[in-house]
């Protein structure tokens, strides 16, 4: 009994500091992984594994619970964890798994990811994943500081359905404007006609199976030395190719939390990143390309890097759900092969461009690191002692 008390016991909370270093959000996990949680369908593709049902990375668990701690008293003085009084998240339904928390820049909200109890058998007892949001008065006091928080799900206000793509990563985060979400999302047709007995149907640009007339061939023409790895669930066949690019192509859209009308950022495509210039104006924009390598990963494949101009709040275009693309511009600015030919030995990188990052300091300007040694440290540094530049 000791021992199962031991194995069952509570687990130590995930921690969430707000931006302004106000609020701490203690997450409560569950000790265990369920029966269910490990039995559900899981896709392996190019090194990713995740459930094709609810377009979530496999054995994708949650919090139980959610807690709102404040770090300082009204008069500004730290708080000891017996005096913080503690406010609990409520809105999800009794049982959901709470996951995917991504604090608002102003530190008054969070958004999160809630995966309701009571889905078909096929899901493993949860239904799909709904995007909620919490908010707060920061400045609450006596007994407003302990009243629960009450979530609200986010929803389109059109009924457009928001079917959330986790396959990489959160599917959901905030514009440095604090007001809109940008969110990957099932591509909107495919999801209109998505049959919850059937993996979703190809998003627009992915091309439709073929039956296979012979074998799986792979020809290198001509062939070049380079160092092998050694990687689990690679592509193997067209079939794996066409699945990796259904579920990896998603819809990017911008969701105004006040009037809750989303807005189509660019066409369904294979995107992998979008992270926002410090001044919200720009996004550098980072996009899977074909042809699918059979040798690497997806984290190797080949892809094209833009920074693309966004809409202000107000725009013409903006908050509209006509299917129009409410990018007001392109830049392409780089792009990048397959990454097949780094070095094997330890701290090896790709002998091209790598590293792409917005600066902090500046509203809109990006910086990059390129190899002064190839990417070989067997290889000696640059005359000045350095094996990069920035």
């Amino acid at each position: 009994a000791d021992f199962v008390d031991l194995v069952d016991g509570p687990t130590a909370p995930s921690l969430a500091l707000d931006p302004r270093e106000r609020f701490l959000l203690l997450m409560e996990n569950p000790p265990l992984r369920t029966v269910e949680d490990l039995s559900r369908e899981e896709l392996k593709l190019a090194g990713i594994r995740f459930e094709p049902r609810r377009l979530l990375p496999s054995l994708a668990g949650g919090s139980t619970k959610l807690t709102l701690r404040p770090l300082f008293g009204p008069d500004g003085q730290p708080l000891s964890v017996e005096n913080a009084p503690t406010r609990v998240v409520e809105g999800p339904s009794a049982g959901s798994k709470l996951r995917s928390v991504v604090w608002r820049p102003s530190g008054d909200g969070f958004i999160f990811v809630a995966l309701p109890p009571g889905g078909s058998g096929d899901q493993g007892g949860f239904g799909e994943p709904e995007l909620w949001f919490a908010s707060f008065d920061p400045q609450a006091s006596g007994a407003a500081a302990e009243e629960p928080i009450v979530a609200e799900r986010v929803v389109e206000a059109t009924g457009r359905p928001l079917r959330l793509n986790s396959i990489r990563g959160r599917p959901a985060r905030w514009h440095p404007d604090g007001r809109r979400l940008l969110l990957s999302v099932e591509p909107w047709e495919a999801a209109s006609a998505h049959d919850a007995a059937a993996p979703p149907a190809a998003g627009p640009g992915v091309p439709p199976l073929q039956v296979p007339s012979g074998p799986s061939v792979q020809v290198s023409t001509p062939g070049e030395k380079a160092p092998v790895r050694t990687y689990q669930d690679l592509l193997k066949s067209p079939e794996d190719e066409h699945l990796y690019g259904r579920y990896t192509t998603v819809q990017w859209l911008f969701l105004d939390l006040e009037t809750r009308r989303a807005t189509r950022i660019g066409r369904p495509d294979m995107y992998r990143a979008g992270i926002f210039s410090p001044d919200g104006a720009f996004m550098l924009v980072s996009t899977t390309r074909r042809p699918f390598s059979y040798a690497v990963p997806d984290g190797r494949f080949a892809r094209d890097l833009e920074v693309w101009s966004l809409p202000k709040i107000g725009d013409v275009g903006e908050g509209s759900d006509e299917g129009t693309d409410a990018v007001r511009e392109r830049w392409p600015l780089v792009s990048l092969p397959v990454r097949d030919q780094i070095p094997t030995p330890q701290d090896a990188v790709e002998d091209m461009p790598r590293d792409f990052s917005w600066r902090e300091d500046r509203p809109h300007t990006l910086s990059f690191v390129e190899a002064l040694d190839n990417g070989d440290p067997r290889n000696p540094p640059s005359p000045e002692g350095f094996r990069d530049q920035v």
